[in-house]
């Protein structure tokens, strides 16, 4: 009796949860719900439209990521790597 065959695909996003989608009434009980759980945290990216400028209040600086210039993206990547709630409000 031989290996079966493995198969890997590395997509990320909107793709991926389309696949996940997709596959998973073809999957067993335990993959179905390891699918299910990454299905539920699945969280897609909002923002269509990036904005001009940081959408914190008083800053004029371009925007970089998130919605906020590099200064205040900064800030609150640093304060969720921290565990901290965030001083800015970033989009999400």
């Amino acid at each position: 009796m031989g290996w079966r065959p493995t198969y890997t695909a590395k997509i990320v996003g909107a793709n991926a949860a389309a696949s996940m989608r997709t596959l998973r009434p073809l999957m067993g009980v335990r993959r179905a719900g390891a699918i299910d759980g990454a299905l539920a945290a699945y969280r897609p990216l909002m923002l269509v439209t990036a904005p001009e400028h940081c959408v914190v209040p008083g800053c004029e600086k371009p925007h970089r990521g998130r919605g906020l210039c590099h200064t205040h993206y900064r800030s609150w990547s640093r304060d969720i790597a921290k565990g901290r709630t965030p001083r800015v409000s970033a989009l999400l």
